[in-house]
């Protein structure tokens, strides 16, 4: 990956192969979803609207969906970390890129 201290990316939450993935896990009853590249509350919001939605495609709706875990990687995220973490079942932090990030 390529870090650019300070720079606000404007890149969606989720790509085409992040749906694939999500639905082929949602299939296959999965528990966590691991969200990379996490920059603000309403990108796991993003994901956890499309969870939902493919969810109920597949399960009852007595059945658990499964939670997101957000990856803290970059200044923008860490600027943001109280949404994120509302909007989020439990956080995981990338130390090495959040130490070429923050100086």
């Amino acid at each position: 990956g390529v870090n650019i201290p300070g720079a606000e990316l404007k890149l969606p939450a989720l790509t085409d192969k992040d749906m694939q993935d999500i639905e082929y896990g949602i299939k296959n009853d999965i528990d966590f979803i691991a969200a990379s590249f996490i920059r603000k509350g309403s990108d796991v919001a993003d994901i956890k609207d499309f969870v939902k939605k493919t969810h109920a495609k597949y399960w009852p709706e007595h059945h658990p969906v499964p939670g997101i875990i957000s990856k803290i990687e970059n200044q923008e995220a860490l600027k943001n970390y109280d949404s994120i973490l509302s909007e989020s079942f439990g956080i995981m932090v990338a130390r090495g890129d959040l130490g070429v990030e923050i100086p």
